[in-house]
């Protein structure tokens, strides 16, 4: 198979993994933003609306971690395409069951649907993209996050106002049906190439294994302290303690604090996602420029979200739009570095270990830890400010920043040296 059409159709892949993930977005941020309507029509209370959030964080978390094992047997076109189809599917339900125990049962199932996209998609990318455009491509495949975010918003805005919001589950459900046909048909189309790219990727994968050693020794315990990747999930900890805390908690936080209209507070949702992106970009520029390090390279990601955090106290006492503004946009650097990191954390360093085979259970494991610890925080974050106030929250936030810098600043060189030892790229 001739070079350019080895590069156009892993553009195609890169496309089509976009636009994959892009609109798993629509199928899992709709449910918050009809929770409130939901409630109003009796279906639940305001508290259990909260534990149907938390059976799906629970069943997603705990996916992330099967799912990224699963992933290392099975084929990656058909997971991300059940994935799709399974979400759409509940995204129906969920606008058919009136039960609230039933409600809960179908987005919890959701949550395990959805589970098996991030994992397997950064398996494809590592099986069926040339290595040489691995990273760039894993770069660009943030995007997805962002505009699946904004448009999760759209959807709700646009027919909660006109229609139900049992309209808003079918109408997402149907996107996620759209997505998983696109998916099926357009790896389908491009068969041929994943069947090249995937032998190169098995000739790899033997050179690999027989430079590490044992095949059977390759487990994500020998990992964890052959490779210091527990330096990784301590990261992936404190990444996950601001990143998504960060995200969720802002606009409450600047509407209570300044006094500010829920308007504003529903602009703060779109237009965040918007500006955080860049900080994927930036970290991907700094990492290949300064350190080809994932770990230094989110020292200085946490190191940037500490800087950005600490006028937030003074800024509170500004007051008003004006103060309002300000924060909102200290906020948002923070969250777009924590983007940077969570970049190098969850796509960077997956790839590392894409050669042994290992790229979707390491994605998985991580990532399960990534949304476990953001599901926790954001609970304690809620817990702390109605008890401590929100300036202890702030100062929570700053602490977490520095911890982040201070272990990805002292495990850098240890993750560098033991990577070379086993002779990984």
């Amino acid at each position: 198979m001739d070079q350019k059409t080895i590069k156009r159709n892993g553009f195609y892949v890169f496309l089509l993994g976009t636009m994959a993930y892009m609109f798993s977005y629509i199928g899992r941020m709709n449910y918050s933003a009809c929770l409130n309507s939901m409630v109003e029509d009796g279906l639940f209370t305001t508290e259990f609306g909260g534990y149907i959030s938390t059976a799906y964080m629970i069943v997603y978390g705990s996916g992330q971690m099967i799912n990224g094992v699963f992933g290392r047997r099975l084929p990656s076109k058909y997971m991300v395409f059940f994935g799709l189809f399974g979400a759409g599917l509940m995204n129906v339900l969920m606008g058919l069951v009136e039960n609230k125990f039933a409600i809960m049962a179908v987005w919890a199932s959701n949550g395990l649907f959805m589970s098996m996209l991030w994992a397997p998609i950064i398996k494809a990318f590592a099986e069926w993209i040339e290595e040489k455009d691995r990273k760039k491509y894993a770069v660009r495949l943030s995007i997805s996050i962002p505009c699946g975010t904004i448009i999760s918003y759209l959807i709700p805005a646009i027919y909660l106002d006109s229609s139900s919001w049992n309209t808003v589950f079918f109408i997402c459900g149907g996107c996620l049906f759209f997505a998983s046909a696109v998916w099926i048909v357009g790896t389908s189309l491009i068969g041929k190439y994943i069947k090249h790219m995937t032998s190169l990727f098995k000739e790899r994968q033997a050179e690999a294994l027989e430079t590490v050693g044992d095949k059977k020794k390759i487990s994500l315990g020998s990992l964890i302290f052959g490779c210091a990747l527990f330096i990784v999930m301590g990261g992936v900890v404190f990444n996950g303690s601001l990143k998504d805390a960060l995200a969720n908690w802002v606009p409450t936080y600047v509407v209570n604090t300044f006094g500010l209209s829920d308007s504003y507070s529903a602009t703060i949702s779109m237009i965040i996602p918007a500006i955080t992106i860049f900080g994927t970009f930036i970290a991907s520029k700094i990492d290949r420029k300064f350190f080809d390090n994932e770990i230094y390279t989110s020292a200085i990601m946490f190191f940037c979200a500490t800087v950005s955090l600490v006028p937030v106290i003074f800024t509170a006492k500004i007051g008003g739009e004006l103060g309002g503004i300000i924060t909102t946009l200290l906020i948002a650097l923070a969250i777009s570095a924590m983007w940077g990191a969570n970049t190098m954390f969850l796509s960077m360093v997956p790839y590392r270990f894409a050669d042994i085979g290992m790229a979707s259970a390491v994605t998985g494991f991580l990532n399960c830890f990534a949304y476990f610890s953001s599901a926790l925080c954001s609970s304690v974050y809620g817990v702390v400010a109605q008890n401590c106030g929100w300036n202890i929250v702030v100062i929570v936030w700053i602490s977490l920043g520095c911890g982040g810098t201070l272990l990805c600043a002292l495990g850098g060189k240890l993750w560098k040296t033991k990577l070379k030892k086993l002779i990984l790229k």
